[in-house]
């Protein structure tokens, strides 16, 4: 039991450093040559300071945004989470298809994580959401005619 406790330490306080919108708790949790990838977002990104730039995003986007860990499951170096994120979308948001302007509406996002831990820091992880949730969440509603 332990060691699941160690193996989930970094992925909590990541979400921690997040939720008070730490960049520098990063240097602390996360490894140099981490290397992330959100399937819904932006593809891969390598390194932490892009990692960095990945989470400052969300923080553009939804400057009073939080995530609550519902679920956490360590086997072995990984730590899976489901998360529940809420946020309202008051800055721009960049996506690997280009930016989406603030809607100023509530929105929730249910996703899950993959990160991979080793010696207490994240070296890796990946990101799985309902990409048409996300947009039509973050798009501004049409009436059809």
């Amino acid at each position: 039991m332990a060691e699941q406790t160690s193996q989930a330490r970094p992925v909590e306080e990541l979400y921690a450093a997040l939720n008070r919108q730490d960049l520098g708790a990063f240097d602390k949790i996360v490894a140099e040559e981490v290397e992330y990838t959100d399937f819904a977002i932006d593809g891969t990104i390598r390194g932490r300071d892009a990692f960095k730039k990945h989470f400052k995003n969300w923080w553009t986007a939804f400057p009073k945004g939080s995530g609550e860990i519902r679920n956490l499951i360590v086997l072995d170096d990984q730590v899976v989470v489901e998360v529940l994120g809420r946020g309202n979308h008051t800055g721009p948001f960049e996506t690997g298809q280009g930016w989406i302007e603030p809607t100023n509406r509530m929105f929730e996002l249910h996703f899950c994580q993959i990160f991979r831990v080793k010696n207490g820091l994240i070296v890796g992880g990946h990101s799985y959401s309902d990409a048409f949730k996300l947009l039509e969440g973050l798009s501004e509603k049409r009436k059809v005619a």
